[in-house]
């Protein structure tokens, strides 16, 4: 695990949007027994997220948080767990949370943010939201001074074998006319 860091979202460690605190509080608890295990095996490289989306569930989150930083002495940095790049595209972010649900915007409901908040923010924004917790965003500047990415040291692997001369775009068309014939044993309607 060397150099691994692990960033665990608080509301990860409830069960469903309809538990309090007490599910967090309780012992044993399969989530508690997960984050007792990480603890011990990244140590100091485990860190605890926190964010507010001046929603319902910000007190609750909170709550967790300070129950878990207690508990498992985790240190807690601040994020605003963004789902888009601004409030303007929040339309688009929902269509996008309902594809990945798989149902539509009318049945979404509460499933969908109920906000805008879940956005980038700017130093200054993250400083605003938590100015009770300065410590929280500067921890986030550390974590991500730590995060070495680089686009260029990924490699691409075609996820199959090709055949001798064929190219991947052969490949798929040929795939995908089997899938066809498969689909519509009678032939591919036109209007498909």
């Amino acid at each position: 695990f060397t150099g691994l860091l692990a960033l665990l979202p608080a509301d990860s460690l409830l069960a469903d949007p309809g538990l309090d605190l007490a599910a967090v509080q309780e012992q044993p608890s399969p989530r508690l027994e997960l984050l007792q295990y990480l603890r011990e095996v990244l140590g100091t490289r485990l860190y605890l997220v926190a964010y507010r989306h001046r929603d319902a569930r910000d007190a609750l989150r909170e709550a967790v948080v300070a129950e878990v930083q207690c508990r498992y002495d985790i240190k807690v940095l601040a994020s605003a767990k963004p789902r888009m790049h601004s409030a303007e595209r929040k339309s688009l972010a929902d269509v996008v949370e309902c594809i990945r649900l798989g149902t539509t915007l009318q049945a979404a409901g509460t499933q969908l943010l109920a906000n805008a908040e879940a956005r980038l923010l700017s130093d200054a924004e993250m400083r605003l939201r938590f100015r009770d917790h300065p410590d929280w965003v500067d921890r986030t500047a550390e974590v991500a001074e730590r995060i070495r990415f680089d686009l260029g040291s990924l490699n691409y692997y075609f996820p199959c074998a090709l055949e001798p001369g064929e190219s991947a775009d052969e490949k798929l068309e040929r795939l995908t006319w089997q899938g066809a014939a498969r689909r519509y044993p009678d032939g591919v309607p036109h209007n498909v």
